[in-house]
C-alpha cells in the first residue's frame, strides 16, 4: 500500500488553485511576497516607502515612478542614483521615484488606479500589462518597440518576450527585468552518488527520477520543494513548462489543469513524494527555508530563483545550474522566466515624457543587475558586461540557461 499523500495533496492543491488564478490574470491575490522574485517583501532598512494610501499621479509637475524592492540591499540607492542621472540629462518634468512594498502590492496599485491616483510610470508583476491594459488604463508604448526594431536593440531580447506584453496590437508593457527559475544542484553530491549529467546537458524526467534514486541510495536527500508560499506555484509551473504541459491553461486560456500531459507530470511528482525523493518536511517550507536547506547541503536539488545567500564563486565547483528537464529526450529544454514590464498609466499628464523615461531606463539600467543583483535584463546587450560575467553564477546562467526560456 502506498504511503499517505498528504504532502503531495497540499502541493498540488496549492498549485492547481494558483494555476487557475493565473488563467484569469489574477494570481497571488494577497500580494504577501514578490511572486516573481525571492526578494525583500517589505522596505529595505532605512528607506521610507510611500504609504499604501499615498497617491501617485496627483497632477503635479513631476513624473511619479513606482518601483518595487528587487535585488539586494543596494537596489534602492542604485535606483535613486539612476533617476538623478536621468533628471540631470533631460529637460521637462523630473522623475520622482517611490519604492513600494510587495506586501500590499495588489491593493496599492488597484486602489491608486481606481481612485484616479495612479503613478505615471510603474514596475511590478508581469501581469500589469494584461490587467491594466485590458482595463484601458495604460498608454500604448509601441513607438519604443519600433525605435528598437530600427536600431537593432529589439533583437537583443529573447524571442516573444516583448510581444508577451502586446495586447490586440498595442504594446502595454516594455520588458525590463527577466526573473528566471532555475535547476540548482550540488555537484559534490552528484559526484559521490555517481550521477552523471547526460551528454545533451539536461535530464529527461525519467532520468531525473533515476538520478534522485541514486542520490537517495547514497544517503542524500535528493530534492526539496516548498509548499507554503509563491515558490510552490512557480516550481509546479517550472515542471509543467519543462514537461511540455499546459501550464494550467490551454491555448484558449481555459483551465486545463487535468490535461493528459499535466496529469503525467503530477503523477511524476506523486512518485517523487511517495519515495521521499522530495523531502517530506519541505511541504511546510517557505522559499527561503528551501534555499537554506540547499545552502546547508541538506538536499541535492532545488528549483528556485537566484539564491543570494550562496557565494557565487562556488558555482562550477560545488554548485551547478542545469537547464530544465524534458519529458522526451528529443525535446528542447525550456526554462520558465518571469519577464516583468514597465507600464505607463493613461492617467498621466506626460505620456510622451513617460515613454522617453521608460526607453532610457531599459537601455541604461545595467547597474541594477550587476551591482543590485536584480536578476537579469531581458536584453542580452545589457547583461553582457564585464561586471556581470565576473560573477560565476551569472556567467553560468547566461552561458547555459538564458537563451532557453519560455
Amino acid at each position: 500500500m502506498k504511503q499517505s499523500k498528504k504532502g503531495i495533496s497540499l502541493i498540488l492543491v496549492l498549485a492547481l488553485l494558483l494555476c487557475l488564478a493565473a488563467c484569469t490574470g489574477r494570481s497571488n491575490p494577497t500580494g504577501t511576497e514578490n511572486p516573481g522574485s525571492n526578494t525583500n517583501s517589505g522596505a529595505v532598512e532605512g528607506s521610507d516607502p510611500a504609504s499604501p494610501t499615498s497617491g501617485g499621479n496627483t497632477g503635479g509637475e513631476n513624473i511619479v515612478f513606482w518601483d518595487m524592492y528587487w535585488g539586494n540591499t543596494q537596489y534602492e540607492s542604485l535606483v535613486r542614483s539612476l533617476v538623478e542621472q536621468y533628471n540631470a540629462e533631460h529637460d521637462g518634468p523630473d522623475v520622482v521615484v517611490e519604492m513600494r512594498p510587495w506586501a500590499t502590492y495588489y491593493q496599492d496599485y488597484l486602489t491608486a488606479v481606481m481612485s484616479g491616483n495612479a503613478p505615471d510610470v510603474a514596475c511590478g508583476q508581469g501581469d500589469n500589462s494584461v490587467l491594466y491594459g485590458r482595463m484601458g488604463e495604460l498608454v500604448d508604448l509601441s513607438s519604443i518597440v519600433e525605435e528598437w526594431k530600427a536600431n537593432g536593440f529589439y533583437d537583443t531580447f529573447p524571442k516573444g518576450s516583448i510581444e508577451l506584453h502586446n495586447i490586440d496590437g498595442k504594446q502595454y508593457g516594455i520588458p525590463w527585468i527577466m526573473d528566471l527559475r532555475l535547476f540548482f544542484y550540488n555537484i559534490e553530491m552528484f559526484d559521490e552518488a555517481g550521477v552523471e549529467i547526460p551528454a545533451r546537458g539536461y535530464f529527461t524526467f525519467a532520468e531525473l527520477y533515476d538520478a534522485c534514486e541514486k542520490l537517495a541510495n547514497a544517503g542524500f536527500v535528493p530534492m526539496a520543494m516548498p509548499g507554503l508560499d509563491f515558490m510552490n506555484q512557480q516550481a509546479i509551473n517550472y515542471l509543467l513548462v519543462a514537461g511540455d504541459g499546459d501550464y494550467g491553461c490551454d491555448e484558449n486560456y481555459q483551465a486545463a489543469v487535468n490535461s493528459p500531459r499535466n496529469l503525467e507530470i503530477y503523477h511524476w511528482i506523486d512518485d517523487m513524494v511517495d519515495h521521499q525523493y522530495i523531502a517530506p518536511e519541505s511541504v511546510g517550507f517557505t522559499a527561503d527555508q528551501q534555499i537554506a536547506m540547499f545552502a546547508s547541503d541538506e538536499c541535492a536539488i532545488i528549483i528556485s530563483n537566484m539564491e543570494r545567500i550562496i557565494d557565487p564563486e562556488l558555482y562550477g565547483t560545488k554548485y551547478g545550474i542545469l537547464t530544465a528537464p524534458v519529458w522526451n529526450e528529443n525535446d528542447p529544454s525550456r526554462n520558465i522566466a518571469y519577464i516583468n514590464p514597465m507600464v505607463v498609466f493613461s492617467q498621466t499628464e506626460y505620456p510622451e515624457e513617460c515613454k522617453q523615461f521608460v526607453k532610457w531606463w531599459v537601455e541604461n539600467n545595467g547597474i541594477l543587475f550587476s551591482e543590485g543583483e536584480a536578476n537579469f535584463s531581458p536584453s542580452r546587450e545589457i547583461n553582457n558586461t564585464t561586471e556581470m560575467m565576473e560573477n560565476a553564477r551569472n556567467k553560468m546562467i547566461l552561458e547555459n540557461v538564458f537563451d532557453n526560456v519560455s
